[in-house]
């Protein structure tokens, strides 16, 4: 069997090089990368084109925000967790040992929810763009009207799943 797909093969392959292997004379009429290239830059310095211009022609939407945003989010928590964890590691002691330290600090309620935000608002937000995406992965969702108005409701679900994780859940109840 692997002697006759091979005779097949290489009888195909002696038939129809110029189906794998581009000709001669093609490759001596088409220019270098390198020409390619030049003559670009050339073309943009002769028009006096910025070297850059997608960060000053791209108008900004809620739709790009949010995107761009939630990748942030993903890097932070991602970040966090890591630092917590080697952190929790290296250190002597539990993780209830510093529960009680923290306790015992009795920092005001400012302080309290500040961090609760901090640890919140990043934790939210992915979970609902996240969640956005599944829609999207089902298939529904994609009109420009429809993702503009998705992002306003990540964004509006993102605030009220904060409120809820700063002020809905106690600690004693976990």
């Amino acid at each position: 069997m692997a002697l006759a797909l091979r005779t097949l093969g290489r009888s195909c392959l002696l038939r129809q090089p110029s189906c794998i292997l581009p000709r001669r004379s093609t490759l001596a009429t088409r220019p270098s990368a390198y020409e390619e290239m030049n003559t670009y830059w050339v073309k943009n310095r002769q028009l006096n084109r910025p070297l850059s211009p997608h960060v000053t022609v791209v108008q900004y939407h809620v739709t790009m925000v949010v995107s761009i945003t939630n990748r942030v989010a993903a890097v932070a928590l991602q970040g966090g967790l890591c630092l917590a964890s080697i952190t929790l590691l290296c250190l002597p002691g539990t993780y209830t040992d510093y529960i009680s330290k923290l306790r015992e600090l009795r920092l005001g309620p400012a302080i309290v929810y500040g961090v609760k935000f901090l640890l919140a608002l990043p934790f939210a937000y992915h979970l609902v763009a996240g969640m956005r995406h599944l829609v999207w992965d089902m298939g529904y969702g994609f009109s420009k009207p429809m993702t503009q108005k998705g992002s306003w409701v990540v964004l509006a679900l993102t605030g009220a799943c904060t409120a809820f994780l700063m002020f809905g859940v106690r600690p004693s109840a976990l």
